[in-house]
């Protein structure tokens, strides 16, 4: 019986070498899926660092282009701030309301539409004299 025995354990030995290496086949075929999940994973690691590398160069130039025209606002307010300070001197310098009143009372006064050239005093003067000399003739 040991005859019929023997081929049973080698049967028996080949069903689990079998079973063995079915599993490590498994196990191997699982272990090559990891690895190109991992390698996957890697990829899209990689691209998303490239994109965000982009975008943060993208917002510094933003940042800086931002930083530039705050820099040029402020300038032009210093310079809008100094001219309203010229224009205000200029207004304190210039006659206010009242003056401009009085002087208006003082052109109505005199009435200087009423003024006469020396040309025009002489020519009076003139037509008087002759005018006396007529009638002293």
């Amino acid at each position: 019986m040991q005859l019929f025995e023997q081929p049973k354990k080698k049967e028996k030995q080949r069903k689990v070498d079998t079973s063995q290496s079915n599993e490590i086949l498994t196990l191997v075929r699982r272990i090559r899926e990891l690895e190109e999940r991992v390698e996957n994973q890697r990829s899209k690691d990689k691209i998303i660092e490239r994109n965000m590398l982009d975008h943060f160069k993208k917002f510094k130039a933003d940042i800086s282009t931002i930083n530039s025209d705050i820099s040029e606002i402020k300038n032009e307010i210093n310079k809008t701030n100094a001219e309203s300070s010229k224009i205000i001197k200029e207004l304190k310098l210039s006659a206010s309301k009242e003056d401009v009143k009085i002087l208006q009372k003082y052109v109505d006064l005199w009435n200087p539409i009423r003024f006469v050239t020396n040309e025009q005093v002489k020519r009076l003067i003139d037509d008087a004299l002759e005018e006396k000399e007529k009638q002293n003739i």
